[in-house]
């Protein structure tokens, strides 16, 4: 069974890793991705600008499998980024990586294979900009970016590299 995880690594980072539990070699079971779905934060949406969809197979080195995300994409609609690049590279790790100084700004994010939703377990970075984990607002957090509301959003608590 796969487990799909999505992590926060930095403020300017949020992940969806695939992880295969009771797997000892790199790439026995993976996915093919071919598009991520993204939705920006309403309000600033230029903090999309430049993201791109990454791909590895051991959660440390990463391959951009997106051309950065430029335009803009439209607030509260469904933007797809196609996977263009190692499109047949299957990949145990997923992730979206936010452009500089974009907090990880993120309304929503889904990865498919086809027409198939990439699901799974999510994990990520406590906290959120302006608000300590102590006293974190939950709105604000990674999960909110998989919550399927475009309303809530993953604001992280520094604009890079946390």
């Amino acid at each position: 069974m796969r487990t799909v995880f999505a992590h926060v690594l930095s403020a300017a980072i949020a992940m969806l890793a695939l992880h295969f539990p009771g797997t000892d070699v790199i790439g026995a079971e993976s996915t093919l991705v071919t598009k991520a779905r993204v939705a920006p934060r309403a309000d600033i949406i230029e903090r999309m600008y430049g993201s791109v969809i990454q791909g590895s197979h051991d959660g440390s080195a990463w391959v951009d499998l997106s051309d950065p995300l430029i335009p803009y994409p439209a607030a509260n609609v469904w933007t797809d980024i196609p996977v263009t690049k190692n499109g047949s590279v299957s990949w145990e790790y997923l992730r979206w990586l936010g452009g500089v100084g974009s907090h990880g700004n993120i309304a929503e994010l889904e990865f498919y294979n086809g027409a198939t939703k990439i699901l799974g377990t999510k994990f990520g970075t406590a906290g959120s900009w302006a608000n300590p984990p102590a006293t974190n607002d939950p709105r604000l957090e990674f999960r909110s970016a998989f919550d399927g509301d475009f309303a809530t959003y993953f604001d992280a608590p520094i604009a890079d590299y946390a």
